[in-house]
């Protein structure tokens, strides 16, 4: 190599390291989160608590999963690590209606079919608009940890949508910026 090319290849390398830096950054950030898929089995968890405690019925709201004197699950967990939720003071998000996923109440409780939703993200914009988790009842009544299946990714929430449209009489909440995709 000449000193020419030495030079032009130093000069041109902390751009090309940035680029290649930023790419991967991007490419971390549209990835959907590990931690949201056990964020809502702990709710499934909680859900269950709260049924245990109430006659085999599901809370209202999923507000009711959090009470004075008997908190089932820490108000952190309403919030999918990546949702850009940062505006809302942690205080309020179960009880104001801005937690980062839509909770849909069954009065059937536990014994409600075991492929219905109960909860899942608010946006699909949530996990770079790629998709949704989804936590049905079967991840909540299958009580053992090895047998429980995991939390579902819903692509595009193409099951969800699919879910809503075969049951219109539920009037299932879409994900706030479905419309868009």
């Amino acid at each position: 190599m000449t000193k020419r090319t030495i030079q032009i290849f130093l000069r041109y390398l902390p751009a090309v390291a940035f680029i290649g830096l930023w790419i991967a950054y991007m490419h971390m950030q549209a990835r959907p989160s590990p931690d949201c898929p056990a964020k809502l089995s702990r709710l499934g968890d909680a859900i269950v608590q709260y049924a245990n405690d109430n006659r085999d019925a599901f809370p209202p709201s999923a507000a009711d999963l959090i009470v004075p004197g008997r908190m089932y699950v820490a108000q952190s967990y309403f919030r999918c690590p990546k949702a850009d939720s940062s505006a809302v003071p942690p205080q309020s998000i179960a009880t104001d209606g801005r937690m980062d996923y839509l909770y849909v109440y069954w009065p059937d409780g536990l014994k409600t079919p075991r492929d219905y939703p109960v909860m899942y993200d608010r946006r699909l914009s949530n996990h770079g608009g790629r998709g949704i988790y989804v936590l049905r009842i079967e991840e909540v009544v299958i009580r053992s940890r090895e047998d429980r299946p995991e939390v579902m990714w819903d692509e595009n929430a193409t099951w969800l949508k699919k879910f809503a449209k075969e049951h219109p009489e539920f009037d299932i909440p879409l994900p706030d910026d479905l419309e868009d995709k």
